[in-house]
């Protein structure tokens, strides 16, 4: 370069002739340094006289994606060439061995260089058994200032030096056919483990175009979205950002049991993600374990948007069974049902129904919305347990669910099998009502003609007492007319829609424990549109069981109106009242509720031991409580109990209350508060126009109500009401004035207290 003009390198090719290549100054700062990392820019008219003259490479064989055998650049002349095809350059991305129309294709390990610039690039050659980097070597890039790329080759030095070797072209991985679309739902980030049987460990290196979810790859790792795999894939590295840049980084996997989420032995180095006009391509070579397979990024509206829709009503959980109907060779894929309550049947389906003679159920919480679940599943013989397997159940953002089906897995791998559909069982006709009045708690009698060990399974609306089961009956409980009787126990739901799961429990007599776990059954209640509650009643396992009906208790008490019963009843002599009552009652005279301290006399309430209570009524809003009553002693004023007994006590709002007596003593009865008035003189006679003065006192620590009064003519007439004028009663209606003797309702009357 001694005069300014470009150098002359002068090389020596196998047939010993000497040729003279021109070669840029800034190629050959390139070609010297030693470390190849250099990228120097080059004289305009200097590369340009190269790029001009470079040799075209023109053939269609090289493209790094068709497969094809045969072909060398091993005999091509030493000098300067270019790709005139596809996308004009060398390709910079791994290329699987017996393609570009050679056995071992050579590619370029790097970005390609810079418009204007040289540099010494990294190549490899693909060999058959030992993967796509089968040997090192360099090759002169450069990139002329038109955008053309032209490279320098040599064919005594590697890589093509040896036979079936050559260079291949980089194809446009965004054209239509340069690139498989990927559609297959089970890479969503929305699939579990272990649900795809296909990884891409065989598949082949191959540029792909994401068609499903967010159309791209994760780019971290999500520990509970495995992309359908063992080991799930993502990209880690850089995203381009302009149309035509492809950006390089690796596929991490994760690997259960490692807390490195890109597990080094089967990290993928080979990442390349192409922008182009409106979509991304990925360059994906095959991964290193065959349990390892690449996710695609998706969202939980997308996944439920792209479900299949099945419309098949013989599916209902109450439909019948049918012939024909199976999902044995349903296609592997997410489904949503459109029928009855869209969703699968969450709890167990008999033998013969929905429309198969193996229906099948799920068992477990559903998910909750903008959630997914892995579920049990169960296939219905004469076991409803039969036959296990696994679902993946998802609930989207406007609460349909979506189902992730894998075609020929257990339990649909028999024929005659298929999904039961939840039929919404508030809706008429998808429920029995309930309305007997024996089912009541409160129901002592063993009326009941039949238990439910018998009755079908079945959804059940209670339109009797309170609408709703019991949630607690004592150990010592007889209700419900039957010898075992049933209640609820778990939570209710709160609103419409919500199933609630929980058991139906039975005491059984001698038994401490309430809910006796050998007897136990499985239950569901549903909250309707309209507020009220519908249960899933199993048939219940002893014959003796059946389901209660919670009911006010008030309203099935039995009326105890025996004036004895008054602790001012004395009762003279031996003859003693003895009760003999199980079940629940309530008080109809005095004060309507039993004494709270002893009875002040001997012989009270015409029993030989009189029984009040102690501790207390309840208020209305404490429900019912335990309490127990005194008998007690036959002596005056005495406080020690001949005996006791436990009772449950519940106020009734009005003033009154409901006891549940279970009468154990002999000459013992229940007392019932009240007051006695002593009135003196008893009669009294007035004059026209004069008063007549009764003094009365009260035994009662209540005090006298006067609102109490009733007058009452002797000859059960009553006194006359406000329109007649010549009688009147006081507002306190303890005075009657008699303002004309001649009066026809003038006579003789009596004053009534109905609490005395």
């Amino acid at each position: 370069n001694m005069m300014g003009l470009s150098p002359i390198l002068t090389f020596t090719v196998l047939t010993g002739l000497s040729v003279a290549v021109e070669m840029p100054a800034c190629a050959k700062e390139a070609l010297d340094d030693a470390t190849y990392t250099l990228n120097p820019t080059c004289n305009e008219e200097e590369l340009n006289r190269v790029c001009q003259s470079a040799s075209p490479l023109d053939e269609e064989w090289r493209a790094s994606n068709k497969a094809g055998t045969g072909h060398t650049d091993r005999d091509k002349p030493e000098g300067w060439y270019k790709f005139t095809k596809y996308a004009k350059r060398m390709a910079n991305y791994p290329v699987e061995h017996s393609h570009c129309g050679a056995t071992y294709p050579v590619w370029i390990d790097g970005d390609h260089v810079g418009r204007g610039t040289c540099k010494y690039q990294h190549v490899y050659k693909s060999h058959v058994y030992l993967g796509p980097r089968y040997r090192l070597s360099y090759v002169l890039e450069c990139q002329c200032y038109d955008g053309d790329f032209v490279y320098y080759h040599n064919p005594d030095y590697p890589p093509t030096r040896e036979d079936q070797t050559a260079y291949c072209a980089e194809i446009d991985p965004c054209l239509e056919g340069n690139y498989v679309r990927i559609t297959d739902s089970s890479r969503s980030s929305y699939m579990s483990s272990a649900l795809r049987t296909n990884t891409d460990q065989k598949d082949g290196d191959r540029w792909v175009r994401l068609m499903i979810g967010r159309q791209r790859m994760p780019q971290e790792v999500t520990r509970n979205s495995n992309c359908g795999v063992k080991y799930p894939g993502w990209y880690d590295g850089e995203m381009p950002t302009s149309v035509g840049q492809i950006t390089s980084g690796r596929y991490c996997f994760y690997v259960e049991g490692h807390d490195d989420p890109c597990f080094e032995s089967y990290t993928v180095e080979n990442a390349l993600v192409k922008q182009c006009d409106g979509f991304l391509v990925y360059y994906w070579p095959n991964t290193i374990n065959d349990n390892g397979g690449y996710c695609i990024e998706d969202d939980l509206t997308g996944t439920c948007e792209r479900a299949t829709p099945i419309a098949d009503t013989w599916r209902g959980a109450m439909q019948p069974s049918g012939s024909g109907h199976t999902d044995n060779h349903l296609p592997t894929g997410w489904y949503k049902f459109t029928a009855f309550g869209k969703r699968i049947a969450n709890y167990p389906i008999n033998l013969y129904h929905c429309g198969v003679t193996y229906p099948i159920w799920m068992d477990g919480t559903r998910a909750g919305r903008g959630q997914c679940v892995i579920q049990n599943i169960y296939k219905a013989a004469q076991d409803v347990k039969w036959q296990s397997g696994k679902i993946k159940e998802c609930q989207c953002l406007n609460g349909e669910f979506i189902y992730y089906h894998v075609e020929g897995s257990i339990p649909t791998n028999n024929h005659e099998t298929a999904y039961c559909v939840d039929e919404d069982p508030c809706l008429e006709g998808n429920h029995e009502r309930i309305g007997d009045p024996s089912r009541s708690p409160w129901n002592t009698e063993l009326k009941y003609p039949t238990t439910d060990d018998k009755a079908k399974e079945r959804w059940v609306k209670l339109i009797g007492g309170k609408g709703v089961m019991p949630q607690y009956l004592p150990p010592d409980s007889s209700g419900c007319g039957v010898k075992y009787p049933g209640w609820y126990d778990g939570e209710m739901p709160t609103h419409t829609s919500q199933q609630m799961e929980g058991r139906y429990c039975f005491v059984i007599p001698q038994h401490k424990d309430p809910c006796h776990t050998a007897y136990t059954e499985e239950a569901r209640v549903r909250m309707c549109e309209d507020g009220s509650f519908v249960y899933h009643w199993p048939q219940v396992i002893n014959d003796n069981g059946g389901y209660c009906v919670d009911s006010d208790v008030c309203e099935a008490v039995k009326p105890l109106a025996e004036d004895w019963r008054s602790i001012h009843h004395v009762t003279e002599g031996t003859t003693y009242h003895s009760d003999r009552l199980k079940g629940w009652f309530s008080f109809t005279t005095g004060y309507r509720m039993m004494p709270e301290a002893p009875p002040p006399y001997r012989g009270s309430c015409g029993t030989r031991y009189p029984g009040y209570l102690k501790g207390g009524h309840p208020t209305p809003a404490e429900g019912m409580v335990q309490r127990e009553v005194c008998f007690r002693r036959d002596e005056e004023r005495s406080e020690s109990c001949q005996g006791s007994e436990e009772i449950m006590v519940q106020s009734c709002g009005d003033g009154s209350y409901a006891y549940r007596f279970r009468s154990a003593i002999s000459e013992a009865a229940y007392c019932v508060d009240g007051k006695m008035v002593t009135c003196s003189p008893p009669v009294v006679r007035a004059k026209y126009g004069a008063n007549a003065a009764i003094t009365c006192t009260t035994s009662s620590n209540q005090g006298f109500d006067s609102s109490e009064v009733e007058w009452t003519k002797l000859d059960d007439v009553n006194l006359p009401d406000a329109s007649l004028n010549k009688m009147t009663i006081s507002e306190d209606k303890l005075v009657v004035k008699i303002e004309d003797i001649t009066d026809p309702y003038a006579g003789v009357y009596a004053m009534f207290i109905p609490s005395t």
